[in-house]
């Protein structure tokens, strides 16, 4: 049975609402929220009751509800005005608490006013190439990912169309709305004609983006879940689709002007985190979307409707599940096909990034005194505050989840301070030396010594400061790595390891991040792409130790953000710890090695599993130089094998494709089979025949003369003994022995 704010209708609450107030009934307070109706106010509650209880609805007395948005989204979505109590006025407390916000020194939005300056006025819908044109613009991360995909796949499929359809929305003269629904019925129509009938990936956002590099002066970004959000701060019923956008534009328009404008310590706020790069924003617009995006995403429980799946030719979303193993007999492509068809997944081109993107990649695999010296050859000089508000000290800070930043500048400072230096005291110093102190307290770097030591770092400066993403270019969002039987806990999550400076007598250690949680935490900083870890040979490493106690956390219930979100505190560093969503953990097996059976129980409950076996159809559609009948031996073989053994030990079709046969022959599939019987010849020559297995002449003799004499020596059963014939054995033909094992 429904809820009793749910079981009540529009009427009824009207009803309600017209008996309360023509019999002045007396109702029990609200503690926070109001229903507004005829320019009075009511308890929600006591209204539900009350609407209830004139309806006649059964056992209304007992029903027990709860208030706030139990009570109150009921009677939103009937049309109802809810506003909290509690708040004077919405608006002036969202600015309130963005000037704490931007005050704290976060301007990690400022991406937003560098990327619409430098894009100003675009696509432009007369380019002579469209397709270049509109693939050309960096939108950053204000269009969903899978959203540019499509975008490049239309505008290269069918760019005219494509253009057609910026034109209608780039029309002033039509009405926005129907621009929005022009717009969306084109592209949708394109899709079609793909053979695609799934989500467009055009939505409101995607148009607001558009909208915004293109006439910035008129527009503002938008996102459904922080336009909803702010529905419910000013207690208003958002709008229904294709009208959300213009209503969210009316809002952010007196934002500005009963709020902006006049509070003139807002807008110094703004004129101080703005710089050349920056579009100047003389109509406050994007400065309003950004009030509100970083207000009340933090308030955000809704989730956006374009994580819909569409095909993965055309995405960059990844389709697949968070855990994956491909798994089958050896030589059947299962690293190739990683390397071919996931790799792909995860990587995006350089253009496609943002300043910010492009940074972490940079500062990721940077040491803090590495960081630490870029930031301070940049400022120049400048207190330890100084250095920790610099942009890729921001970055670090993410990126390693620490929480102890300033501290960790101090010591590192100290410990890498030139010797002379008289305001520093620290006797225990790490190479490189370079940082110097002043009476002040303000830090530099000795230049000189800087260049002889660490010369890098000025390289490092220049490309972040020149931030120029080439098209083309590929960034890697993941990492691969092998399993062997000594990897451990301390390589894959974090460790205590030897530090190892030039210079140091003595030996010191100290806790490092292992290849996974620094992936975990690329992912974790950057949420709207994806990442993923790509394993080979999973099982020959001890998985139960590698994985630890994360072995609970990959799976994707208990992903971070997922409904059972679970973290753990990791041994070492005692930090809190989880995996993100978008991580993808992906390995390869191979069923013939003998460590499969070690895999463990739990890691084969939280993989997927893809089986990939041989194809011999890889092998009769490949032309080769030479007659033999390759595909033919590789059937025969492998029968062979799936009797003696099983099918997980026969042999893939990359075996039979080389172009020298013959040498593939001797050094691969030869020793394969040695490793399969344990070298017991007999059993590999019912798989070879006798062209490549002969007996031993010491076999063939009378052997029962050529041991002691001894009582039992009559009684022995002497088995037959055979040997591999070597291939440069003056009786050797492959050719022929090739036919023999077809026999």
């Amino acid at each position: 049975m429904a809820s009793l704010p749910n079981q009540v209708t529009k009427e009824q609450v009207v009803n309600a609402l017209e008996f309360i107030t023509t019999n002045d009934v007396l109702l029990k307070g609200s503690t926070k929220y109001d229903l507004e109706y005829k320019g009075k106010t009511f308890p929600p509650k006591e209204v539900i009751r009350w609407a209830a209880r004139l309806a006649n609805i059964k056992d209304w007395q007992k029903k027990r509800f709860y208030g706030g948005d139990h009570t109150n989204e009921p009677l939103r979505k009937m049309g109802f005005v809810i506003k909290n109590r509690l708040i004077k006025d919405v608006n002036l407390n969202i600015i309130n608490k963005y000037k704490n916000i931007v005050l704290k020194g976060n301007k990690n939005e400022i991406y937003k006013w560098n990327l619409i300056n430098r894009y100003n006025g675009r696509p432009d819908v007369s380019a002579v190439d469209f397709a270049s044109e509109i693939t050309s613009i960096n939108f950053g991360n204000l269009i969903y990912h899978n959203g540019i995909a499509v975008r490049n796949h239309i505008a290269r499929e069918f760019p005219e169309d494509y253009r057609n359809a910026f034109k209608t929305l780039f029309d002033e003269d039509l009405s926005l709305e129907n621009r929005i629904v022009e717009f969306q019925s084109k592209v949708s129509d394109i899709y079609k004609r793909m053979g695609i009938s799934l989500n467009h990936h055009h939505d409101e956002r995607t148009i607001s983006t558009y909208l915004t590099f293109k006439y910035p002066e008129k527009y503002t970004l938008y996102k459904s879940s922080i336009y909803k959000s702010y529905c419910n701060q000013l207690g208003i019923l958002p709008e229904n689709k294709n009208k959300k956008y213009l209503h969210y534009l009316r809002l952010v328009d007196n934002l500005i002007s009963n709020y902006i404008i006049k509070d003139q310590q807002l807008l110094d706020i703004k004129s101080e985190f703005l710089t050349e790069e920056s579009f100047a924003d003389t109509t406050n617009l994007i400065f309003a979307q950004d009030i509100l995006y970083q207000v009340l995403q933090s308030i955000d429980e809704t989730k956006d409707f374009a994580d819909e799946y569409i095909p993965t030719e055309i995405m960059n979303k990844v389709s697949i599940p968070l855990n994956q193993i491909l798994y089958g007999p050896p030589g059947t492509g299962k690293t190739y096909s990683m390397q071919k068809n996931y790799f792909p997944k995860f990587s995006v081109e350089e253009s496609d990034l943002t300043r910010e993107s492009y940074i972490e990649g940079i500062v990721a695999d940077l040491s803090w005194w590495q960081v630490i010296t870029v930031a301070l050859l940049d400022i120049v000089s400048g207190k330890v505050r100084n250095i920790y508000e610099h942009e890729i000290v921001q970055i670090k800070e993410r990126l390693s989840l620490s929480k102890t930043v300033m501290p960790t500048i101090w010591g590192q400072l100290q410990s890498h301070t030139v010797l002379h230096c008289k305001y520093v005291n620290v006797e225990k110093r790490s190479e490189p030396l370079y940082f110097v102190k002043d009476e002040k307290s303000n830090w530099s770097i000795d230049i000189e010594a800087l260049k002889n030591t660490y010369p890098e770092a000025e390289d490092l400066l220049i490309k972040i400061k020149n931030f120029k993403p080439q098209a083309g270019k590929l960034v890697k969002n993941y990492e691969f790595i092998t399993f062997h039987q000594s990897f451990s806990y301390e390589d894959f999550i974090e460790g205590i390891k030897p530090k190892l400076d030039e210079g140091d007598n003595e030996l010191n250690f100290e806790i490092k991040d292992g290849i996974f949680k620094k992936i975990c935490l690329k992912a974790i900083a950057d949420p709207d792409n994806t990442y993923a870890i790509f394993i080979d040979e999973i099982n020959r490493g001890n998985v139960s130790a590698i994985f630890g106690e994360l072995i609970t956390l990959i799976e994707s219930d208990k992903r971070i953000g997922e409904k059972n979100e679970l973290k753990i505190k990791l041994p070492y560093s005692k930090k809190e710890f989880g995996v993100p969503s978008n991580l993808y953990i992906i390995g390869t097996m191979n069923t013939a090695d003998r460590s499969v059976e070690a895999l463990d129980t739990a890691l084969r409950r939280r993989f997927s599993f893809v089986e990939m076996m041989p194809d011999i159809n890889v092998v009769k559609n490949k032309v080769f130089l030479d007659n033999f009948k390759r595909a033919e031996i590789m059937e025969k073989i492998n029968i062979r094998i799936e009797v003696l053994l099983d099918r997980n030990h026969t042999l893939g079709h990359s075996y039979f494709i080389k172009e020298d046969f013959e040498s593939s022959f001797k050094n691969e599939i030869i020793p394969l089979l040695q490793e399969y019987f344990y070298n017991d010849y007999s059993r590999i020559g019912l798989i070879l025949g006798k062209g490549f297995i002969r007996e031993k002449e010491i076999s063939k003799v009378n052997q029962q003369n050529i041991f002691a004499d001894f009582e039992t020596r009559n009684e022995m059963d002497i088995s037959k003994s055979y040997e591999l014939i070597p291939f440069d054995d003056k009786i050797f033909n492959f050719e022929n022995a090739l036919e023999t094992l077809l026999m």
